[in-house]
């Protein structure tokens, strides 16, 4: 309740201001901005006891404003007296030093990317921009393909440069490369959303010639799509690597639908620093772990991806539990998953 009454005043001082300024009174705005967003109310206007007053009231302004824009498509709120209410509550904010931050860019990235108060902030020192037609256009662009709200604030938690990317010359054209090969928008978008950086990757240097390569190896776009959903970040990935580290298998004997398996399920694991990965494969097949089982695959998976140091310390964890060297030795040989 108290958290109310301190809205009321609140917004009633500005009603009060622009009253004054247009000649004639309001309607009652500041009672529907209320009833539209009482959850606004009570965890804004609260401010925690290790919070700063200044902070507080920045961030119940940038909140009220976002929250406010995002109520004025589903309420009946005075549009004029609206953008007065959120000019206002960005003044505010300035008044409590927001710093070197853009209420415009801080606003925005609430209002229309779903951003937190804080993400926000955080968000706006990454990027500049006085006008939303740019950034309108990128979020336009990704809706039209499919991209959930929770995506597409995703994307740009994670990139932020996004927003200000040209929405016709470089994310499009990726968009339109994925369309074109079969991949569906619902997993383009799980595959963008998971990493953003390829929306900024060259599209003949690095996009067209990594997917080309792994549908060469895993046989159908649908495994690409598995391979890029388990790992978006192997679209970056240095594809005559990942070839010496295939050769390495068929060399010691791993039949085709193992290493298919490998690339598919454990993606990653192709992508080891090329002496390390042979290092590795020598290191499993002493073992007593024949190239011809999937449990080499298994181990290759284990090993790489749990660092050396970590491994040493499972190890000697086991030991200091009476483990003997060769009882690991077969641990291992049965179940690798034991030190991952």
């Amino acid at each position: 309740m108290r958290q109310r009454v301190h809205a009321i005043l609140w917004l009633k001082e500005l009603e009060e201001e622009e009253e004054k300024k247009l000649g004639h009174p309001l309607d009652d705005s500041v009672e529907l901005l209320l009833d539209a967003c009482p959850e606004v109310i009570e965890t804004r206007f609260k401010r925690k006891p290790d919070t700063k007053e200044s902070d507080h009231q920045n961030g119940s302004a940038l909140w009220l404003k976002g929250s406010f824009m995002e109520e004025n498509k589903k309420s009946p709120i005075s549009s004029s007296y609206l953008m007065y209410i959120s000019e206002r509550l960005v003044s505010s904010s300035k008044e409590s030093q927001l710093g070197d931050q853009n209420p415009f860019v801080v606003s925005y990235l609430i209002s229309s990317c779903g951003f937190s108060p804080g993400a926000a902030i955080s968000a706006s020192k990454k990027i500049v921009f006085e006008s939303s037609d740019k950034l309108d256009s990128v979020l336009t662009l990704f809706r039209s393909h499919g991209f959930t709200k929770p995506q597409i604030s995703s994307l740009i938690r994670k990139y932020p440069s996004l927003l200000i990317a040209s929405a016709t010359k470089t994310l499009l054209p990726k968009l339109q490369f994925f369309h074109s090969v079969g991949v569906s928008n619902a997993n383009i978008a799980k595959i963008l959303a998971k990493y953003p950086r390829p929306s900024f990757y060259s599209l003949e240097n690095k996009i067209i010639p990594v997917f080309n390569f792994f549908k060469s190896l895993v046989g159908t776009v649908e495994n690409v799509v598995i391979v890029l959903k388990r790992e978006s970040r192997l679209i970056n990935c240095d594809i005559e690597n990942v070839a010496r580290n295939i050769a390495i298998l068929r060399e010691n004997g791993v039949p085709e639908t193992k290493i298919m398996s490998l690339l598919t399920y454990f993606p990653c694991t192709m992508t080891h620093e090329h002496d390390r990965f042979k290092q590795m494969a020598e290191e499993i097949k002493k073992m007593g772990i024949e190239p011809s089982k999937y449990l080499f695959v298994i181990a290759l998976y284990v090993l790489t991806s749990v660092n050396i140091s970590t491994q040493k310390q499972k190890f000697e964890a086991y030991r200091k539990w009476g483990f003997y060297e060769d009882e690991l030795l077969m641990a291992f040989r049965r179940y690798p998953w034991f030190i991952k």
